[in-house]
């Protein structure tokens, strides 16, 4: 199985014995397929998938999620039913194992446990490239990529929707690409495979960013420059959300652990130093198209 994670392609090997659940992973991205037939097509990164067992049985109460570090080994047992066991060869390609609990809702939960397990086996390959992942809004105005962010309940859904009603193109409602250009330093945007639970599919391409957003519900619309360590505290919240558990690359595990970590760092830092970010307060009567005609003047009457 190939598929289209921004610029990188991705190559996933199932086992001859779970061969079953890559029908179900073709199916969740769809989208995203390449043709597995093309003799021109070279994987940036392969996920071997050796074992997906499910068990009839439930394993005992754990008060939290356990997640080990072994240099370049990674296991996780989740409160949420699944364990896996994930290692890095040297060119940061996996070798993943999962149990799963026959508790856990086959059809709402498995598919957001696929795209956990696929943002694992990347995200280390990504940050050795210069990208990471940002959960967040990000719509294109005028070529450029507007990104917005803030924790559940700021109104990121209703901008989405109000981009698509204004005719705007969305690269995600929910995760977006970010990446630093090592010629330039800019920062560049990209949609990736995952499905929010709206269904948007993000448009195709590169797109230079503009500037950054913190959503924020208010009584009046406009906008407010931040300084740079709210940013970066926003920013890295934000990043780590896309990892769904967020202690995954955490400073105090080891190995590709600890260096995925201090690399996440480096690339918020960089960030915040070198783009602007904005509270955007906002109402229900919010205008997204006077704010796009608005923005630049750093004062939003929208």
């Amino acid at each position: 199985m190939l598929y289209n994670f921004s610029s990188e392609t991705v190559k996933v090997n199932f086992n001859h014995k779970i061969k079953s659940f890559e029908s179900d992973a073709i199916n969740w991205y769809s989208h995203a397929i390449l043709d597995s037939n093309s003799s021109k097509v070279e994987a940036s990164h392969t996920c071997n998938l050796l074992d997906w067992e499910v068990m009839s049985t439930n394993r005992n109460e754990l008060n939290g999620d356990q997640v080990v570090w072994n240099t370049n080994k990674l296991i996780v047992n989740s409160i949420q039913n699944i364990s896996l066991s994930v290692e890095w060869d040297d060119e940061l390609n996996t070798s993943i194992s999962i149990i799963e609990r026959k508790t856990l809702d086959e059809v709402n939960e498995r598919w957001r446990f696929w795209e956990f397990i696929q943002r694992i086996s990347i995200y280390p390959h990504l940050l050795r490239s210069n990208k990471f992942l940002v959960h967040c809004v990000a719509i294109v105005n005028e070529g450029k990529a507007y990104i917005f962010m803030g924790p559940s309940g700021v109104g990121k859904s209703t901008i989405a929707t109000k981009a698509i009603k204004s005719g705007y193109k969305i690269l995600s409602d929910d995760t977006v690409l970010v990446e630093v250009c090592n010629k330039t330093g800019k920062l560049f945007a990209q949609t990736t495979p995952y499905k929010s639970k709206s269904g948007i599919i993000g448009i195709d391409g590169r797109y230079e960013v503009k500037n950054f957003f913190i959503l924020e519900q208010h009584k009046n619309n406009f906008l407010e420059e931040v300084k740079r360590i709210q940013f970066a505290k926003s920013l890295i919240e934000r990043v780590f959300e896309t990892q769904y558990i967020s202690h995954v690359f955490d400073f105090r595990s080891n190995g590709i652990g600890v260096k995925s970590s201090k690399r996440i760092l480096d690339l918020v830092n960089y960030t915040s130093r070198n783009y602007r970010c904005f509270k955007l307060y906002n109402n229900i009567d919010f205008d997204l198209v006077n704010f796009f005609k608005e923005v630049d003047n750093n004062v939003c009457k929208c």
